[in-house]
């Protein structure tokens, strides 16, 4: 009897395994080993191609130098802010339209509010360029970081309505009927039942945002006509084009992403982990006082 148990649990999990052997040797192909790969080149030594000579570990540290600093912190204030103004703007688009009665009304605000996901990405841009040149009379005239600020949330704006808006979709009508014979009001039934229901979808709305325009490449050199206006993504950019001819530039921009993904990992950590631990910390105490 237990052998035969034994065996029924060796054979589900083996099973499994099958399942998910492809997802796992996709996994380790084309992410665990790119990413080894970028962590280990900023601590090995890089080979000059044209003198052939050593060159030594400090020379891709020595690369982050005050500019690079100062174009990363501006960085993340530009996906903070783009952050912030598609959770303000979608939040509240997909909430009124969730209220909606009207079948046709729903499906033409979402068609309409997604049609810039139904095109290339840069004849967005392109159209969106367009307007703002017809707008201030002249060709090339967007000079300055708020056309960078605009276009990011003009494309990444879809991306969180649908998040939320799906979310919306949801909610059990209990709850909301719940929260009326309670004597709640429309405001205090949003912020007691409906955005507390929701706050998963908002944070990962707000993560499928702010890691996307951290790194972004493209939109600022069409965008923004300013010879300093370059972010944190095309440098990496421009270095890792380099970096198809150069050891020094490929092992630079190794290095630069390292520090990125660093970085994104502590804010991820504070956000999210130290608090969770928290959290769990304070639910152990409790349980172990009424013990």
């Amino acid at each position: 009897m237990f052998s035969k148990l034994s065996f029924n649990v060796d054979k589900k999990t083996f099973s499994r395994f099958l399942l998910l052997a492809p997802y796992l040797i996709i996994t380790i192909l084309l992410i665990v080993i790119p990413l080894i790969l970028v962590f280990i080149k900023p601590f090995q030594p890089t080979v000059d191609s044209s003198t052939n000579e050593s060159i030594a570990i400090s020379n891709n540290w020595s690369f982050l130098g005050t500019t690079i600093w100062e174009k990363i912190g501006l960085s993340f204030l530009v996906a903070i802010i783009v952050t912030i103004i598609c959770v303000v703007i979608g939040y509240a688009f997909a909430y009124f339209l969730s209220l909606s009665k009207s079948l046709p009304a729903k499906i033409f605000a979402i068609s309409l509010m997604t049609s810039p996901m139904w095109i290339s990405f840069l004849i967005k841009l392109v159209g969106l360029k367009e307007i703002f040149d017809f707008i201030n009379g002249q060709a090339n005239s967007t000079y300055g970081l708020i056309y960078t600020i605009i276009a990011l949330v003009y494309v990444n704006l879809p991306t969180f309505v649908l998040t939320i808006y799906t979310f919306l979709n949801t909610i059990p009508k209990n709850l909301l009927e719940a929260s009326k014979d309670l004597g709640k009001n429309c405001v205090q039934t949003f912020f007691q039942v409906i955005l507390p229901y929701t706050k998963n979808a908002v944070f990962s709305g707000i993560t499928l945002i702010f890691l996307p325009t951290l790194t972004t490449a493209g939109v600022t050199q069409f965008m923004d006509n300013s010879n300093n206006g370059e972010l944190i993504g095309s440098i990496l950019l421009d270095k890792g084009l380099e970096g198809t001819a150069s050891q020094i530039a490929l092992a630079r921009v190794a290095t630069l992403s390292l520090v990125v993904c660093l970085i994104i990992l502590v804010l991820w950590s504070i956000a999210v982990l130290i608090p969770k631990s928290i959290k769990h910390y304070k639910k152990m105490k409790k349980d172990n006082l009424n013990a």
